[in-house]
């Protein structure tokens, strides 16, 4: 099984809004007009954060007004038929499912035996984003979709399902909002090991999508989890392969594979053996370390000293919740 984790972004708003025509499998009249009606509707770029936050989870129950109000939806604008060049999203998961050098997949239909997990900032636009490419990906199923507003939600394996999971802090205004940004991603790819994968799996990060500030946190989330590989020796995590693509700008039939260090379990789990437990910090700052690591091997990276000692870094906190 391949757990694919796809930044979310925009594009699908962006494209469906400018020539929904172009991104509709066929003549569909009925879509279509659909499509400029509900599009305001169904992708909007502002509202209230919380309230949708309930909306979304109420959609995806098994049954109830929300939910029934999202069937009817669906049924109109018709998102099995939207073409993988509908959004960035789509389009990258299309060409990793099939690589052959011509031009990618008419659509972007995820099958049964993978898990696409899509990480959304914690906003109205992100949200909404995040379903309708969901429904995309399961060709209008509202059953392969679930919402998980938080990591330690996680209860079951997702296997031919959509995980639509928000990060708070990925559309990072400062430093307090990439420490919790990477703070939550290290929880989330623990709960994907210990429950939504499972152990031994293959990720896949792709990250054409979302916000381009971004990639350096998904990018620290792949490298630590690539430190779980295992390597004949007894680690408390463990996964089978991470690689990481983006899709070529001008030429859609191209994914580039991004380079990824490894940054070992061992190397993690000495230099942040020593973070206080009673440290709380409540201005967006890593926790201290009570001394300094002996080697300093991620120094700079994970932890960097200021006038009280060491703390750690936005990285240095999503590592830390990776392993423990």
């Amino acid at each position: 099984m391949t757990t694919h984790l796809i930044s979310v972004g925009l594009t699908l708003r962006d494209n469906l809004g400018s020539d929904p025509a172009a991104h509709l499998d066929g003549d569909h009249d009925d879509a279509l007009d659909a499509l400029h009606e509900l599009l305001p509707t169904l992708l909007p770029d502002s509202g209230d954060t919380a309230v949708h936050r309930e909306r979304l989870r109420r959609e995806l129950t098994p049954a109830g007004d929300a939910a029934t109000a999202l069937e009817d939806q669906i049924s109109r604008v018709r998102p099995e038929l939207w073409t993988s060049r509908a959004s960035a999203e789509l389009a990258t998961f299309a060409r990793h499912s099939d690589q052959r050098p011509a031009a990618p997949p008419k659509h972007a239909h995820l099958d049964k035996k993978d898990t696409v997990v899509l990480l959304t900032t914690d906003t109205v636009a992100g949200l909404r984003a995040g379903l309708w490419n969901a429904l995309a990906l399961t060709a209008g199923q509202r059953d392969r979709v679930r919402y998980l507003p938080h990591p330690e939600e996680a209860d079951r394996h997702a296997r031919g399902e959509v995980v639509i999971a928000a990060v708070p802090g990925l559309d990072a205004a400062d430093d307090a909002d990439m420490t919790r940004a990477m703070r939550h991603l290290g929880m989330l790819g623990r709960m994907l090991i210990d429950h939504i994968a499972g152990p031994g799996a293959d990720y896949v990060f792709h990250l054409s999508g979302g916000y381009k500030a971004a990639i350096p946190y998904l990018i620290g989330l792949a490298e630590g989890m690539r430190g779980l590989i295992h390597r004949d020796r007894e680690v408390k995590r463990e996964v089978k392969s991470v690689h990481a693509y983006v899709l070529h700008e001008s030429n859609t039939s191209r994914l580039i594979r991004l380079p990824l260090r490894t940054l070992p379990y061992e190397v993690i789990r000495n230099e942040l053996a020593d973070v206080d437990p009673d440290d709380t910090p409540t201005d967006g700052r890593g926790r201290r370390l009570l001394q300094p690591p002996a080697h300093r091997l991620l120094e700079g990276y994970a932890y960097e000293p200021d006038r009280r000692g060491w703390r750690l870094t936005p990285f240095g906190e999503g590592l830390l919740a990776l392993i423990h």
